[in-house]
Parts: structure tokens; sequence; C-alpha cells
């Protein structure tokens, strides 16, 4: 009966492998020589998991250069279309709104609120005719 020393060097030897160009006893684990059988499955699955796609740190990204530039241009200039596209009344235009003059009219000074729990319907045709 294999013991489970015997199970966990069998493991080691099975996923750390062996770089044609170096030399047959010494294991590597991503292009570093490693000791033989010096990890345990979770030491080499996290050595493999990490930064295996290539992605760069979140600390990385916020400290450069390039980052601080690209933001340092497109976060105003959002800020600002969108203020243009408020100011110069397009939202109202595009989405229908009705203008900040134009809640209350002449002939409807409150506010329209339904009321009635049996006639809806009702209610908001009356509403939409003081439009």
């Amino acid at each position: 009966m294999e013991s489970r020393k015997d199970r966990r060097n069998d493991n080691r030897r099975n996923l750390v492998g062996s770089q044609p160009n170096r030399e047959r006893h010494q294991p590597y684990v991503r292009g570093t020589i490693m000791p033989p059988f010096s990890l345990t499955v979770k030491e080499y699955v996290e050595l493999d998991m990490s930064g295996s796609t290539g992605e760069r740190s979140f600390a990385d990204i916020i400290t450069s250069i390039r980052y601080w530039i690209i933001h340092s241009i497109t976060i105003p200039s959002l800020f600002i279309a969108g203020w243009l596209f408020v100011s110069t009344i397009l939202a109202y235009n595009e989405f229908g709104s009705p203008r900040p003059k134009e809640y209350f009219t002449e002939s409807r000074q409150g506010i329209p609120l339904i009321t009635g729990h049996f006639d809806p319907l009702v209610q908001l045709d009356e509403f939409s005719r003081s439009f």
C-alpha cells in the first residue's frame, strides 16, 4: 500500500516538469529552477495561477504616468460633455422630459398625483389632457 508521502511525491513529480534545455534532474516552475520536489500541490497551483494571464496589478496601473495622462483628459471631458448635454436642453429633447419651466402650467399648479384607487386610468387621461 502506498503511503501519503509517496503519493504526494508522485504528484509533485507530475506537476513539476522539466525543460529540454536544462539539466534533467532540475525541475522548474514557469522558468525558474526549483529544488527537486520542494513544492506542495497548493504551492504549485498558487505559483502557476498568479499572474498567468499577464494582467498588471491595480497598484501598478494607477501609479503609471500613462494612466494619469489618459484619465486626466477623459474624466473631465466626460463631465463637460454631460454638463453641455443638459445645459443646452438637448437632454430634454432627446428623452422627452418636460423642461424645468414646464412642470407647472397656468391651468395645473398642483402635483399630478394619482389618488383614486379604483379609477387610475381616468385620472391619467385628465393629466395627459392638461399637458
